[in-house]
């Protein structure tokens, strides 16, 4: 059997989707993904709308026989992949400086002294050498938009 001269390009054509469906697609991951990542700002009683907000794209670039969609979420790496507790410490300062008002009525080490006692001057800002971030909340869970968004997205372009 004999391909026609053109049969690559007939291939090309049938199976790569054009701009406009190219772009559709995008639009489809943009908001499979806002989605996901309001229903993560909902369980967590996070304020995260910067993420669905700043989102690039999405970008279509048709090059030969490859189409490629690109959509950025700026800032949400770690709330993405989530952020394990870990100690924070000043490097070019003596102290890390920063407001901690969940910490109101909480005792301030074997002091005796609650934290807006031994910060009365700058309350609720409070000046540390470290910190154990994440360590009362168990850091930023996963949110898994972008990822579960390409999962679901896979399913339908398999089918």
């Amino acid at each position: 059997m004999k391909l026609d001269s053109d049969f690559e390009a007939k291939a090309t054509e049938a199976f790569l989707p054009d701009d406009e469906q190219a772009e559709a697609l995008g639009n489809q991951m943009v908001d499979i993904a806002e989605k996901k990542w309001r229903a993560y700002m909902s369980v967590n009683d996070y304020d995260l709308e910067h993420i669905v907000q700043d989102v690039r794209g999405p970008m279509v670039e048709q090059n030969g026989n490859s189409v490629s969609i690109r959509v950025e979420w700026p800032f949400s790496a770690m709330f993405e992949f989530g952020v394990d507790p870990h100690v924070i410490e000043a490097k070019d300062a003596s102290v890390l400086a920063f407001p901690w008002p969940e910490m109101e009525g909480e005792e301030f080490g074997d002091t005796g002294k609650n934290f807006e006692e031994v910060f009365a001057d700058t309350w609720p800002v409070v000046f540390l050498p470290k910190v154990n971030w994440g360590s009362r909340t168990g850091g930023i869970p996963k949110a898994r938009a972008v990822r579960d968004m390409l999962l679901e997205l896979r399913g339908e372009l398999q089918s």
